[in-house]
This record gives structure tokens, sequence and C-alpha cells, in this order.
């Protein structure tokens, strides 16, 4: 059995002080983190833990870590973690280098992942759920479409009988048991219970003189743009509609001079699943879509994959195309956007706190909740998924006079 293991190492963050945020704030390429030690996220670490326990409990596989990088970062800190993976036993390390700015771009590094599937065969790829720095955790769902491979998020535990994957995937709802046919994606997030080995030294000297597969990438414009950093609000004494809203006013203040607003008059889709509409009800109070023709669709009921759903809403969208699809928050939602932004050839952005009309812009947290992006395309449709609310208004309901369908999610 072929498995993957896709990670970034990243900088630890919680080194840097107040005042290298607020220098990151002037400008929209982030904080300096050319002298920060890299770490492992914890989803990448629980799912080397549980790869390495199973193959030492007899389960036989063949283990590949491949990890990307930005080439001005310094090749050290990327390949220390690959030689540490090999020191617990992977077979084989590859890293990815470019030059492109990376934080917005899920699409980029699916595509490179997909391509080393397609040279290499793979059973298995394992990502982490999200990153620290962009936050996307679209990735998973990107590689699932390329290859046609069925994908899993939020997965606790997993275990490998070939050719299937038992898996615990966590859910609104609670844990849900599936088995799957191999080839497939999962997205592991950290739940508590795994940690993951230290190498002997014997180890580690073998690692380190190991060969790594070392391959150049070539640098694309992204279609993704980050327009602005803010440093974030301190939300204490205001609701959370209110730091929205305020925050929504703001942005389109400060980028009042640098674009020409576009047609207003731009048709928006709201989506919700099994008649749960508060959450995006209590975002839509603090919007301003005048001048917007709103359409409702309603998912129901709940879907256990992405799948089931899918086909009808690309089909629903050519026949009553729209500029804007808006998708719940949470882990589906999330999905949902990624997917049917990719069969639609438009853009996706997920865990948005914001949506700017005039200007076609976003805002959704960056580097964790410690800056705040702005973010534009020019492709279309723009498939948003929003940012859980705090405080959101059980009560809270859709805008009356939109066009309402229903999408069975029953074959």
């Amino acid at each position: 059995m072929n498995i993957l293991l896709a990670f970034k190492a990243e900088p630890d963050a919680g080194m840097l002080a107040e005042k290298e945020w607020q220098a990151a704030a002037q400008g929209n390429s982030g904080p300096d983190v050319s002298l920060l030690r890299s770490l492992l996220g914890a989803d990448e670490q629980a799912a080397a833990a549980l790869l390495l326990a199973q193959r030492k409990n007899g389960t036989p596989m063949s283990l590949t870590a491949l990890s990307r990088q930005k080439t001005s970062m310094g090749d050290e800190r990327a390949l220390h973690w690959l030689r540490y993976l090999m020191a617990l036993g992977f077979e084989e390390a590859v890293l990815l280098e470019t030059a492109a700015d990376l934080r917005f771009a899920p699409e980029f590094v699916a595509r490179h992942i997909a391509e080393w599937q397609r040279q290499n065969p793979l059973d298995l790829i394992i990502t982490g759920c999200q990153s620290s720095e962009g936050q996307n955790g679209q990735t998973p769902f990107l590689l699932a479409e390329m290859l046609v491979w069925p994908c899993f998020t939020q997965v606790e535990r997993f275990t490998l009988d070939a050719p299937f994957i038992t898996l615990e995937q966590r859910t609104e709802h609670g844990v849900r048991c599936c088995r799957v046919r191999l080839p497939a994606v999962i997205a592991v997030r950290q739940c508590g219970e795994v940690a993951l080995p230290v190498p002997g030294m014997r180890q580690r000297m073998a690692a380190g003189k190991a060969a790594i597969i070392r391959k150049t990438v070539a640098v694309e414009l992204p279609a993704m743009q980050c327009l602005q950093l803010a440093r974030a609000e301190q939300r204490r004494g205001a609701t959370s509609a209110d730091w929205w809203a305020n925050g929504s006013r703001k942005s389109a203040k400060a980028m009042a001079g640098l674009f020409t607003p576009k047609d207003a008059a731009m048709n928006i889709v709201i989506v919700t699943i099994n008649q749960d509409h508060a959450a995006i009800a209590s975002w839509l109070a603090a919007q301003d879509f005048s001048g917007c023709t709103l359409a409702h669709w309603q998912i129901e009921p709940q879907p256990m994959v992405a799948e089931q759903v899918l086909d009808a809403l690309v089909e629903q969208w050519q026949r009553t195309p729209a500029d804007v699809v808006l998708f719940p928050p949470g882990a589906f939602g999330d999905e949902l956007s990624t997917r049917l932004a990719w069969r639609l050839h438009g853009a996706s952005i997920c865990q948005v706190t914001s949506l700017d009309i005039p200007t076609v812009s976003v805002r959704k947290s960056h580097w964790g909740n410690a800056l705040t992006a702005t973010l534009q395309t020019d492709k279309r449709p723009l498939c948003l998924s929003l940012a859980r609310q705090a405080g959101a208004d059980k009560n809270a309901t859709l805008p009356s006079g939109m066009q309402h369908l229903i999408f069975s999610s029953v074959s």
C-alpha cells in the first residue's frame, strides 16, 4: 500500500511580538518569519503517528513524506521535518520548492501533489485539516476533484485494511464511522490521543545522509490576490455582528480609492442545509446586499457526502448563473464551496467574515486570528463558506421574497 503524507512545515508564529504583527499589517505579505523555527502541524503529527503505529502492528505500507516551501525561507527548516519523518521510518521524502506565495493558493498546491501522484501511483493521500497561515483547508477537496477520488475531512482515527480504509470522521452531529475503498484522500484532525514518536540517534544519523527528492515548480500568478492585511480588532464590549459590520465598513472605506466599484446589481445565491438557517441568516444581517438579487437553495436532508448534491448544484447554477454562492459555516460548507467552484471554473474562499459588494472583496482570518486579510479575485462564480460566528442569533431568519429551490440529497 503506497501512502503519501503531504504537509508544510510552518513557522512558530507564537514567537512574534506585537510590534511585528503591527508591522505586518502595513503591507500584504504577512509577518517576517525568516528567523523563526519551523513546526510540524498537530494534524500532520497525528496522521504520521497513526500510520507508524499501524505499520508497527504489521500493516504493510510504503510511506512517502511530501513537503513544500517558499525558496526564500531557507532549505534547512523544511528539510528538518522530512529527515525527521525518514528517521521514523518513511522510505521517501519529496520537497517541492517554489518562489510563489502559497498562502491563498490551495489549487496550486493540490495540482502539484496530483502531478506527483500520477507519476508515482498512490493508494492514499493524507493531509492536515487546516494551515495556520491561510487557514484554507481546501487542498484535500481540490485534490479529490483533480484525481476523482473520494475525500473525507475531520478524520480523527483510521485503520488500514487493503483495499479498504476504516475511518472515524467528526461531523456536526458526532462521530461517523465509514469503510471506504481506496484510493482516497483524507484530512486528519488532531484529537489529542496520539503522539509522534522520537527517533533514536542512529535513525537520525541515517536519515541525515538519505537522499531527498527536490523539485522546483514554476511560479504562477495566483488567482486570489491579497489586497490588505489588518491587525485583528479586540471584540470586548461588542457583539460579533457589530464587529463584522464595523470591519466591513472600515475595509470598504480603506479600499475606496484603490478600486473601481463594480455593478452592485449582482446575483447572489444563499445555500442552507437541512433547514438550518440561523447561522447564515445572522451573518447576512450584518451585510449590505441592497441592490442585489438573492436566491435561496435549500439542501435536505443532510447529505452523507458532498457528491450527493454537487451535480445538482452544478446543473442549477448552469440554468440560473450567480456571481456569488454563499455556503453555511462548517467543514461541509467548506467542502461544497471549494468543490463547486472547481467544477464551475470559479474561485472559492472559505471561512469568510464579511463580503464587500462594491469591490467584490472578502475578509477572513489570517495567521489564526492574529490578522485579517482582504482578498479579491476576478473569477466567477465566487463560492464562499462563512466563518463561525460566536453569539449568532438563533432566531434569525432569511430575507423574504427570495426564489426558493429545494435539493434532495436522497438518490
